[in-house]
């Protein structure tokens, strides 16, 4: 069977996940300090600002936040980008209008509006491009007449986070060396297992192994998985079982349609079948002889 195709995205989504959902917001908080050296404790101190695509159409960036007095853009990029600055500009344009929506404030009065002060990250990880640990990406590199510029600038700061990079920014943030070593671990072994799936697979169980990501990778294992080998949409990975358990079962019965899809979800390598049994509240045991029953497993 042909093996499936990684996935180019997969190093964000994994990014995302850890750094800018709503339940790990303190690992990005662990990261701001590491970045800002500074000391904050307090998650309510930090609000995320992230851009959703619904709003702005066609426009959504990876993790942005709120803090004392900043507006923080991060961005991960696995290729090299000199657009980066030009982009992060868009990004900020969309972000301000939403904190002056949000604060009722109008930029038409005589007073000068205070706005939190712009902080710009890139975090790449690419490999086929050499990068040194940090690099200034500016914007007027992409003018077509620089000396009318007048000392306009927008610039991205990008931090190399590949493996033998940036030590000190990965001894101050263990959850950003921990995902670097994942993305190292996941390249290395899909090359000795010359297959995607198996390659994966092995990096996840290693890394747990490990302790690199242990809890992380032992909740969403599947989910990591999932992301890896396709581009990977949550929502909709989330209301699959829900919806077409519903489907199926207002056909067969409630029961049966669920461990009908959670099945077809387990052959097709999406989750795995602890995770399934879990959804069901059963053992992997109960759930296979419930599989068995119906003629399903």
């Amino acid at each position: 069977m042909e093996d499936v195709k990684v996935n180019r995205e997969y190093k964000s989504s994994i990014f995302i996940s850890l750094f800018g959902a709503e339940n790990n917001k303190k690992n990005l908080l662990d990261l701001y300090n590491a970045l800002a050296n500074t000391n904050y404790t307090n998650v309510d101190d930090l609000t995320l600002t992230t851009i959703d695509d619904v709003l702005y159409m066609d426009v959504k960036n990876d993790v942005s936040f709120i803090i004392d007095n900043e507006m923080n853009l991060y961005e991960h990029q696995s290729t090299f980008n000199p657009n980066m600055p030009l982009r992060g500009l868009i990004y900020f344009s969309h972000l301000y209008q939403s904190f002056i929506e949000k604060n009722g404030i109008s930029i038409f009065g005589s007073s000068l509006i205070k706005i939190p002060t712009p902080q710009y990250v890139v975090f790449y990880n690419g490999i086929k491009k050499k990068a040194a640990d940090k690099t200034f990406l500016k914007l007027s590199n992409a003018f077509i007449n620089k000396e009318k510029a007048k000392g306009f600038e927008w610039t991205a700061t990008m931090l190399n986070i590949n493996i033998g990079h940036n030590k000190k920014l990965f001894d101050k943030c263990k959850i950003l060396w921990e995902y670097s070593m994942f993305i190292s671990e996941t390249r290395k072994y899909i090359k000795e297992k010359k297959e995607v799936l198996a390659g994966v697979k092995k990096a996840v169980e290693e890394c747990i192994k490990k302790n690199i990501l242990k809890e992380f990778l032992k909740e969403k294992e599947s989910e990591v998985i999932a992301m890896c080998l396709f581009k990977f949409d949550k929502e909709k990975y989330e209301n699959t079982i829900r919806l077409e358990g519903e489907k199926k079962g207002e056909k067969k019965g409630e029961k049966r349609g669920k461990i009908e899809t959670l099945i077809g979800l387990v052959k097709d390598k999406i989750i795995s079948l602890q995770e399934a049994a879990s959804r069901m509240g059963m053992t992997v045991e109960k759930f296979e002889k419930e599989a068995r029953n119906l003629a399903l497993y």
